[in-house]
Formats: structure tokens, sequence, C-alpha cells
């Protein structure tokens, strides 16, 4: 059952259908419920039974949900070839090398902080770092819509389409999220001071460095690495993230005994802005055959000049009438 709810799973987000039962994860609202219920009735092995049948009824339910979708579609062995499965592959190892990468990007720094310097610090990179990720859920959302449109304009061979999506996916997801970076980059001190004041002194001075990287590469160009998988043309952009993940670990390795936490937030920062940023607007643009100059100026020049000032607006209510918690 797994293998075949994860191929609908995959197919829906392909055919702009993503499942109603949850886009994160087959199950995962019930899996919550129950889960709660487990750990209050308080028996053994309880929270394990609740977990593999939500997991098999969200894997049914996608499965279901697919061929209600799709009604010519056949699951059989009969259907298979070695050819189909080299090609799957091929595309497949790409793939999986991202979601390596992504996850060594994620978790290299939390483990490593917590490796070469105390417990709390651990909790004092993370704060913001988690803050950073949730309010940008929604960029992630509008590159799966880009994932799924893209392979769909380019077996269409509607390269005009396409090069409109490749800029205005990521610029409008700009300003999307331009509103909550202003308001964290102004008040994002005051904030921590009043959600967790005892770790702001430590926490707050990492938020504008963390946000900084993701406003300059990963909401303007998110889309980038999502419409590159869209085209089967992920390779080098994998490679990429692969090459950001090894600088990242070596440079934490380097860096964390000897300045702490701070030189963590640079790491991260900077590695993000040359990869995600800059060498994934550059692999879009000599895929569509742009300009990068033409693609830098398209996705950043006017939500950039939109957003100053706004910024400064909020800077001058931060100095005058909203001074917040000092």
């Amino acid at each position: 059952m797994l293998p075949a709810s994860d191929l609908a799973e995959g197919l829906f987000n392909n055919v702009d259908r993503p499942p109603v039962c949850d886009a994160r994860g087959p199950g995962r609202p019930l899996h919550g419920v129950r889960y709660g219920q487990a750990r209050g009735a308080n028996r053994t092995g309880a929270i394990g039974v609740v977990v593999v049948f939500t997991q098999r009824l969200g894997y049914t339910l996608y499965f279901l949900l697919f061929q209600r979708t799709v009604p010519s579609f056949r699951l059989s062995a009969r259907h298979a070839s070695i050819a189909t499965l080299r090609r799957m592959a091929s595309f497949g190892m790409h793939s999986f090398l991202i979601n390596l990468s992504s996850v060594f990007l994620n978790q290299s720094p939390p483990i490593l902080i917590g490796h070469f310097l105390p417990t709390a610090y651990l909790a004092y990179f993370q704060y913001p770092m988690k803050l950073i990720q949730y309010t940008g859920d929604a960029v992630a959302r509008i590159g799966i819509i880009t994932n799924a449109h893209a392979a769909e304009l380019h077996a269409r061979g509607d390269s005009r389409a396409l090069s409109e999506l490749a800029i205005y996916a990521n610029r409008y997801s700009l300003p999307i999220f331009m509103p909550v970076a202003i308001a964290l980059w102004v008040f994002g001190d005051r904030l921590f001071r009043l959600w967790v004041p005892s770790i702001a002194p430590y926490s707050a001075p990492l938020l504008p460095i963390l946000l900084t990287g993701y406003m300059a590469a990963v909401v303007p160009q998110f889309s980038s690495g999502m419409l590159l998988q869209g085209l089967g043309r992920h390779q080098r952009f994998a490679r990429g993230l692969l090459a950001e993940a090894v600088a990242v670990v070596f440079l934490l390795i380097l860096l964390i005994p000897r300045f702490g936490i701070v030189s963590a937030a640079w790491v991260t920062a900077i590695c993000m802005v040359l990869n995600r940023g800059i060498f994934a607007a550059w692999l879009v643009s000599r895929e569509l055959r742009f300009s990068f100059l033409y693609v830098i100026h398209s996705i950043y020049t006017w939500p950039v000049i939109t957003a100053l000032p706004v910024a400064a607006l909020a800077y001058l209510l931060r100095i005058s009438f909203l001074p917040g918690c000092a």
C-alpha cells in the first residue's frame, strides 16, 4: 500500500489537485487528535498502533481519491518496464539528492551547535530559525504549484508562459512575505523580549541575519528550484544544494567553537544566498535563455523598491509612536 499511495500522492501534485486529507502528509490531523487520546490513555503500544492506523488510513485515502480523480489510471506490474524504471531512477536520484541535502541543511546547524556548545544555545538558534520557516510556509505552497504547472507548460511547449511563470512566481513571493519580514526586521527584538524574554539577548541578534538570507534566497528563489524539478532539469540544482550542505557543515565545524552561534547564523545565511539565491537564479536564466541580470532585476527590483518606504515608516513608528518594550 505504501508505494502505491506515495505514487498517488506525487501524481496528485502533478495534476494540481492536492488531496483534501492533508497536503503535508497522510492522516496528520487525525494523527494529532488520536496521539493526544492515546497519550492520555497511557496504554503500552497505543501510540504506535494509532500511528500505523492513521498512516494506513491516509495512504488509502490518497489512493482512492486519485483513482476517483483519474478514472483511467491502472496500477499493475504488467505495465512496468526496465526502461521506465531507469528513467524514473534517473529523475528520482537527483530529487533524492535534493531532499537529502535539505535535511542536512536544516539539521546540521542545530546538531553541531548542540555538539560544540551548551544545550541552551540550541534553543537560542532554533527560535528565530523556526519563526522564519513557519511564517514563510506560504512560499513553499507556491513552489508546489509552480512544480506542477511548469511540468504542464513544458509538456504543452508553451515557452512564453513558462518564462512568465519563472519570473512572476518568484516575484510575487516577495511581496507576500515582505510585510512579515519588515515587522520582524524592525520589531523582532521587541517580539523576543515579549515572547521569550529569557533568551531574547541571545536569539534576537540572530533574527536579522537569518531573515536577510531567507529574504534574499529562499523566498524569491524557492519557485526556481521547483520549476527546474518540474522541467526535469534539476540535476545542477541538486548538486548545488549538496555543495551548500557540505560547505555549511565544514564551516560550522570550523567556526562554531571559535565564534559561537552568531557564526552559525552568518554561515547559514551566506551559503543560502550564494547557492539558493544567486546560483538558482543563474540556472533558471540559463535554462530559459534569459540574461542573468534580467532575472535578478525582474524578481527583486520592484518588490524591494515598494518595500523601502514601508520599512522606513515602520522604523519611524518604532522610534516614535510604537517603541515597544525597551
